[in-house]
């Protein structure tokens, strides 16, 4: 809804000219308190003061974890047992066996493990690059955030226990230089009309004219780092 203020003096030179004001109610956020006509942002959803944040530098592009998922060979393996990764069949033989047709040979769990890494190297290489040592497989994704924890399940119980040794961290893209304007005025939203506590709902004046004399300005806080990006919002302040 709009309304036109004229300039006022009562109870305080807040309003200063004719443009349209336009409002809106937010509830305050938890663990945070406004004060009446101090600069407002939304946080989450939820309104929070403007409060100054400093000047920061560039941060680098940040590269994604890849996933490392690791099998480990829990016991000794006997010919004919079989190991089921991601819906395929190993199947353990005494001897020469052919890892294209996803036999292992059976044996100690180290023995088992180094055996079964041929046959899986062949059949995991579109999402997992596959390695480890002893009785340890791992399943290190080749894209990160490529490749599920693998499905595991043996023909003898406990043989084999599978589980995410490192988790998937995704990338963060690069950040530049801001200016302390620029923090600070991250989720501007309005001016608020009253005093409110956390879980409160108040009115926030989203357009129109103000006397910057009459705002309740935080520490650090001034007319010149705000008033430009309270221009984008239409609020202008005298």
């Amino acid at each position: 809804m709009y309304e036109v203020r004229k300039a006022e003096t009562n109870p305080v030179n807040f309003f200063a000219g004719d443009y349209p004001i336009a409002t809106d109610t937010a509830i305050v956020d938890a663990g945070a308190e406004v004060k009446q006509y101090e600069p407002v942002k939304l946080v989450a959803g939820k309104l929070r003061p403007v409060v100054f944040v400093a000047a920061s530098a560039a941060q680098e592009y940040v590269a994604a974890t890849a996933a490392v998922h690791t099998l480990v060979i829990a016991a000794s393996v006997t010919a004919g047992d079989t190991i089921t990764i991601n819906g395929e069949v190993y199947t353990a033989v005494s001897a020469d066996p052919v890892a294209a047709d996803k036999e292992f040979v059976a044996g100690t769990a180290s023995t088992a493990a180094a055996s079964l890494k041929l046959a899986l190297a062949i059949t995991e290489a579109i999402n997992f690059t596959i390695g480890g040592s002893s009785a340890n497989i791992t399943f290190t994704q080749k894209v990160a955030g490529i490749g599920d924890l693998p499905t595991l399940s043996t023909s003898a119980t406990d043989t084999a226990t599978i589980s995410t040794t490192t988790p998937y961290v995704a990338g963060a893209d690069p950040e530049p230089t801001k200016t302390a304007a620029e923090n600070t005025a991250a989720g501007l939203y309005g001016i608020a009309a009253d005093d409110a506590e956390a879980g409160d709902e108040v009115v926030v004046y989203l357009t129109g004219e103000y006397f910057a004399s009459a705002i309740d300005w935080p520490e650090n806080v001034t007319k010149e780092m705000l008033r430009p990006y309270f221009r984008s919002l239409g609020v202008f302040l005298k």
